[in-house]
């Protein structure tokens, strides 16, 4: 039997952003965080996505299907710097992807 463990922070809510993927790409929302978080540290966020996918970080990413990273449907713990952000496109069909900052 294969188990998976996924380790994430259960925050008091509203952090969330969903948005929809398909073969254009979509950027998920601007990395911000409190003023007390320190300069130049990666933050932890979890992004979900219900269909396989390729990606892309930067201040204005544009991700490439069959050239950016591609990663399976699934639950991601990824790190960000403020000022970042996601770009999610699919190689056919559409999706949806949810990203929370500081989880």
């Amino acid at each position: 039997m294969n188990t998976n463990i996924i380790a994430a922070e259960i925050l008091t809510g509203g952090q969330s952003t969903e948005f929809a993927l398909s073969t254009t790409s979509a950027q998920g929302p601007v990395l911000t965080l409190p003023n007390n978080f320190p300069a130049g540290v990666p933050a932890p966020c979890t992004l979900t996505v219900d269909v396989a996918f390729y990606v892309r970080k930067g201040s204005n990413p544009v991700a490439v299907a069959a050239v950016d990273q591609r990663f399976p449907a699934g639950m991601y713990r990824i790190e960000l710097l403020p000022g970042e952000r996601l770009a999610l496109v699919l190689a056919t069909g559409t999706g949806s992807a949810s990203f929370t900052p500081g989880a």
